[in-house]
């Protein structure tokens, strides 16, 4: 599925835990993703105190500017990592996904 707006990982900081485009969140250290897990959820705390400080009005440009782009890359980078490193700790304890069979969702 492609994106309907413009790809801005040029613009991302990489010291803010952005990774560069293409990358595989599997090949990356336990201590690099949770520090992106970390990374995405301080900023959307700070955005969310942002918002909240606007006492029920509309957010400035500015503001509603700086959600949006951390919706379309920072959010989504933060969650790759959270959903890989359940993934590798659901391989530690030895469980696996398991796929319905046609049975289970009702299908004869």
């Amino acid at each position: 599925m492609e994106a309907l707006w413009p790809d801005r990982s040029g613009d991302v900081d990489v010291d803010r835990g952005q990774v560069e485009p293409g990358e595989d969140v599997r090949a990356l250290s336990e201590a690099e993703l949770d520090r992106r897990i970390r990374v995405g959820w301080d900023v959307w705390c700070g955005l969310l105190d942002d918002l909240l400080n606007t006492g029920g009005m509309l957010p400035s440009r500015e503001l509603a500017g700086r959600v949006v782009a951390f919706f379309e890359d920072a959010y989504w980078r933060a969650e790759d990592a959270r959903v890989e490193a359940l993934r590798r700790q659901m391989a530690a304890n030895g469980l696996r996904r398991c796929r319905m069979s046609s049975r289970s969702r009702g299908i004869r």
